[in-house]
Parts: C-alpha cells; structure tokens; sequence
C-alpha cells in the first residue's frame, strides 16, 4: 500500500474507509493486523477515499522526499477527504489528526456544491 498511491510505501499504518457506505475511518496496524484508532461519521454522512498528509516538517514529510529515512513517526500528520452529509444535502472537507481519529475531524469546511461520491484524490507536496 502507497501513501496516497505516492512515493513511500506505508510500512506502519493505513486507513481504510470502513462499511458498506464508508460510515466510518479506520486506523488499521499493519504488522499486527489490528484496528487501533476509528472514526465514526456523523448520522447521515458517507466518507470519501482518506488521504494522508504529513505534518509540516515531521519525519514524514522528510521520508518522502528521501525514502531511505527512518519513518517512526508515519503517523504524524492529517487524514484529508470529502464528506457528504445526505440528511442536510451538504458535502465538507473533512481534516483529522491521524494519530488520534477518536477525537473526530479537526476541521469540517463546508463546500459551496456537491463533490461525487467515490472521488479519488492523493496528495502531492508543493515542491514535489
């Protein structure tokens, strides 16, 4: 698995959309197999495919400019994706610390119009 299908492969952590109608985030533990974080969306709201973006100037973000680098904190950084509420008919940009999904999104910025369902994105660094 690619952060995002981009450079560096994960070697810790990834976060499928989980349910039927992507209800909820997960955030899964590779090497044991184990869930260890979750978000659960609010009633009505159906997630988008999640991507990862590392913090500024965290592990991360180094790793994937140099691949080589230790990656101890893989984790350190943002879980962006599109949200659709369908009760209120709005879609949101949704941002959340992926290295605590419980608290839920940091960040719920509501868009002007819809976004498709099933959108697929990545990120990709400003000087990449």
């Amino acid at each position: 698995m690619l952060v995002d299908g981009y450079i560096a492969p994960l070697d810790n952590w990834a976060y499928p959309p989980q349910g039927m109608l992507y209800t909820a985030l997960v955030k899964y533990e590779l090497g044991t197999g184990k869930v260890a974080d979750r978000l659960d969306a609010p009633f009505g709201t159906y997630l988008s495919e999640p991507c990862f973006v590392p913090r500024e100037n965290s592990s991360e973000e180094k790793s994937l400019s140099s691949p080589s680098n230790v990656r101890s904190n893989e984790d350190d950084g943002f879980i962006v994706l599109f949200a659709t509420n369908a009760v209120e008919n709005k879609c949101f940009l949704m941002i959340a610390d992926a290295r605590c999904l419980k608290d839920g999104p940091i960040s719920m910025l509501e868009l002007p119009h819809k976004v498709a369902v099933g959108l697929h994105g990545c990120f990709m660094p400003y000087d990449a």
